[in-house]
């Protein structure tokens, strides 16, 4: 292996409807794509999924998206959900 570095500035929005600056926000950034990931479906039978994607196409941002859920009887492996990527 060989030596590297690896810098991962953070910044957190928090606050009602904050979703609908996720494009601006990475734009600010010089983002011009992100991967969208959330575990479960909560985040898509909210809305909140189809809120934040809305918010980056504005922004002309790319933007593959995976949900993440448990294997079927349970346990804390999860896996991505199959063809949820565009």
């Amino acid at each position: 292996m060989e030596n590297f570095q690896l810098y991962t500035p953070t910044k957190v929005v928090f606050g009602k409807q904050t979703e609908e600056r996720a494009g601006e926000l990475v734009k600010a950034f010089g983002g011009s794509r992100v991967l969208v990931h959330y575990g479960g479906n909560s985040a898509r039978r909210s809305g909140l999924l189809d809120r934040v994607c809305k918010a980056l196409e504005q922004e002309g941002i790319f933007y593959p998206y995976a949900g993440i859920h448990p294997p079927a009887g349970g346990g804390s492996d999860r896996r991505p959900d199959p063809g949820t990527c565009l």
